[in-house]
């Protein structure tokens, strides 16, 4: 029987260098996985020190008793199976001051809530946040970034630029917060945009057309603004919208057609208004055969009678306007400041009557020098009676009565 085959020479080298090969593969998988989970374990201790950093430099007024975020409440630190945070909900939190620049240091974060949600006019569903601007650089770097809520922030600053790096946003509440200035036209590269919530600020001049790229949204709303010009018609025409409010703003010219806006006049479910055109500027003749779900009331249409319906704007409007500073914008198109202190304009040839009805001021200018006229006339008719209406008293360079005395008239008996 033969002995067992030993590898010799050639063969035995190449054993040598399969083997050698395989432990150094397997050293350098070891090393990898040892360098990547010390890369985690640094990535996690870098977002915790700043979770820790952003409660502290915010004011948070409550126990933190873990340096692992993720080990936290749920409600407010969301996290992956790694540790990595994937959204901080710091709503309700009695937050105050800035947001800290610690916030770019959260690379897979995906949902960031700094909003104020009130029950009511008074309160908060927790202890109120006081955040105020500006929003920092750092917040750009959020790259993962899909929701973005800061409701009820005091920024006080221009839209803050930040927000427009954040290209995978699909969510954006930036309402009430005190934004002044107009708005970028930039915001068109958050081209996945579905609901863009901007109300409630002192935004100033027109929508930009660059907006056209908004093909992903699906609920707008820019109410109580300063915003003017002519209403860009294509608006109603974004192929996704299902919510439009642009209420309570300065936009002139007329009533965008509905007629090929599918989306809108569809997503309405028969209760509640989906399209808001009222407290603005829209002239020409009021629309007629609208569908009920829009609102097209206190406007500038001609015909109007009521109150409701004129550009008077009454109650619901006038509460929402404030000054700029002690400085009014503008009025747009012919209109004309008639109240500085609520920044309301009117149409230059309409003033308020008593009984808050409208009245040319032609007519009302007629009818004063009328008025006046007449009294004049009634004045110097009595003044002048005796010459008037007595016939035999001779009236000066009159040649046809009789050379009478003028202060002695025939005695008749």
């Amino acid at each position: 029987m033969p002995g067992p085959h030993v590898l010799q020479g050639p063969a035995m080298k190449n054993v040598h260098v399969c083997f050698l090969l395989s432990v150094s593969l397997v050293a350098a998988s070891l090393q990898l996985l040892i360098y990547t989970e010390s890369a985690v374990c640094e990535a996690v201790s870098a977002e915790g020190d700043a979770f820790q950093t952003i409660l502290q430099k915010m004011s948070y007024r409550y126990a933190y008793n873990t340096t692992d975020p993720c080990a936290w409440n749920p409600q407010v630190v969301q996290c992956t199976p790694t540790g990595s945070i994937i959204g901080l909900n710091f709503s309700n939190m009695g937050l105050s001051g800035p947001i800290p620049p610690e916030i770019g240091l959260f690379p897979s974060l995906q949902t960031l809530d700094f909003s104020n949600y009130p029950t009511n006019s008074q309160s908060c569903t927790g202890p109120c946040n006081s955040v105020l601007g500006p929003i920092p650089e750092e917040l750009g770097n959020l790259s993962n970034l899909q929701i973005l809520l800061l409701s009820r922030s005091t920024l006080s600053q221009p839209f803050p630029l930040p927000v427009l790096n954040l290209l995978n946003l699909i969510e954006l509440k930036i309402d009430s917060c005190n934004l002044s200035g107009p708005i970028p036209t930039e915001i068109s590269n958050l081209s996945k945009l579905q609901i863009l919530l901007i109300y409630g600020n002192d935004l100033t001049g027109s929508i930009p057309d660059s907006w056209k790229g908004l093909t992903s949204v699906s609920e707008l709303n820019i109410r109580q603004n300063y915003l003017s010009d002519p209403f860009p018609a294509w608006i109603v025409s974004l192929p996704s919208l299902k919510t439009l409010d642009i209420s309570h703003n300065q936009f002139t010219g007329t009533i965008p057609g509905l007629n090929e806006s599918a989306s809108l006049l569809n997503a309405y479910d028969g209760n509640t208004q989906n399209v808001d055109f009222g407290c603005n500027y829209f002239s020409g003749s009021q629309p007629t055969n609208l569908p009920p779900n829009v609102n097209i009331t206190q406007n500038c249409f001609t015909g109007f009678t009521k109150a409701s319906d004129s550009c008077l704007r009454q109650f619901s409007c006038l509460t929402i306007f404030k000054n700029f500073e002690g400085n009014c914008p503008p009025c747009p198109g012919n209109l004309i400041l008639y109240n500085s202190s609520a920044c309301l304009c009117q149409p230059s040839d309409y003033i308020a009557s008593s009984s808050k009805s409208t009245l040319p001021i032609g007519a009302v200018v007629g009818g004063l020098v009328g008025g006046l006229a007449l009294i004049l006339a009634m004045v110097a008719l009595y003044l002048f009676r005796p010459i008037i209406f007595n016939p035999y008293i001779k009236r000066k360079n009159d040649c046809s009565t009789p050379s009478l005395p003028y202060d002695d008239p025939p005695n008749r008996f």
